[in-house]
């Protein structure tokens, strides 16, 4: 049997949060779909006319990293990463909200940290002109795609964070019966 504790109640502003990020999933699933379609005509156009689709890969990296990066955000705001769960189903529901407490900020450090480090990598793509191999795409906009992605996704962290931290419950507690469990 699975029990779910009801989510904390968000703060004000998470309404807005989840509906940045659910637009930013859009964006990412619009990627995807060009990502394959770019990869299926060159493809086909390699195995029917064998002539390939000029620039393929330098568009696939780029739609690889708008999906990526637009998908960080709601992930992270559905607690969508691997977890093992394992301490907080023995601690309880206070060992549970520390420990939701202390992951959620280890995540949102680690993320600043990316951010802080992304836009020195940005503002030397730009500065010295880096490009792709076919299309010569300047780089830089390969870190407009990232940078907004990392933004997004320590936003959500941070709402994560306040909704957790004033709740007093943990993110997410799931409660198993392990006899229930079929196999």
């Amino acid at each position: 049997m699975n029990c779910a504790v009801s989510p904390p109640e968000p703060h004000s502003g998470a309404h807005a949060i989840a509906a940045m990020s659910r637009g930013m999933v859009w964006i990412g699933c619009a990627a995807i779909a060009l990502m394959v379609a770019a990869t299926v005509v060159d493809v086909l156009g390699r195995l029917v006319f064998g002539l390939a689709l000029f620039g393929t890969y330098d568009f696939v990296q780029f739609a690889l990293i708008i999906s990526v990066y637009a998908g960080m955000p709601e992930a992270s705001r559905q607690g969508a990463h691997i977890a093992v769960d394992l301490i907080d189903r023995l601690g309880g529901a206070r060992v549970g909200w520390l420990l939701s407490v202390i992951g959620i900020t280890a995540t949102l450090l680690v993320f600043l940290l990316l951010t802080w480090l992304s836009l020195g990598e940005a503002y030397d793509a730009w500065r010295f002109g880096e490009t792709t191999a076919d299309l010569e795409i300047a780089k830089i906009w390969h870190w407009a795609a990232i940078l907004p992605g990392l933004a997004a996704t320590c936003i959500t962290l941070s709402s994560l964070l306040i909704t957790v931290f004033r709740s007093g419950r943990p993110l997410q507690q799931d409660v198993t019966d392990s006899a229930e469990i079929s196999t």
